[in-house]
Formats: C-alpha cells, structure tokens, sequence
C-alpha cells in the first residue's frame, strides 16, 4: 500500500503546497482529505485483491493463543518484518 501512495505523493509534490488541494498532507505530518482517500482505495484494494475480509468470515473462533498459531502464518506475508 506505501508504494502507491508515496507514487502518488511524489507525482503531487511540485505542484503542491500546504494550503492547495493536490497535497496528501495538510502539514507534512498528517494526511488532507485527499490524502485520506487515496490510502483508504489502496486499502480497499489491497483488501479485496487478496480476498482478505471474505478469509477471516470462514474462520472459527478461537482461543487467543491457539488463534494466534493457527491463523498467525496466514497474514505473516502482510505484516512488517521485524528488525
């Protein structure tokens, strides 16, 4: 999801300033209602390409730790690796 929106954040950034409307970012910190919309398509994108709510419907309910070991190898590949 961060590669598309810091593709479209790289296409906008000349031409934007903080107060015009092409800006993802309202202070360089935090995302402008733009900015909003184009993460959340990435994120529904993202979502529906790989069927991710339609997996977690199917899925029973369990313990916690058995969740965490049986469901955890699932979304391993969506997680951040970590350092």
């Amino acid at each position: 999801m961060w590669a598309p929106f810091t593709a479209a954040a790289r296409q906008l950034a000349p031409a934007a300033a903080k107060d015009e409307p092409d800006s993802l970012w309202s202070d360089g910190v935090h995302l402008t209602e733009l900015g909003d919309t184009v993460l959340l398509q990435q994120a529904e994108r993202l979502l529906a390409e790989h069927w991710i709510v339609e997996k977690l419907l199917d899925y029973p309910l369990l313990e916690r730790d058995q969740a965490l070991a049986t469901y955890g190898p699932l979304f391993a590949r969506y997680r951040p690796a970590r350092s």
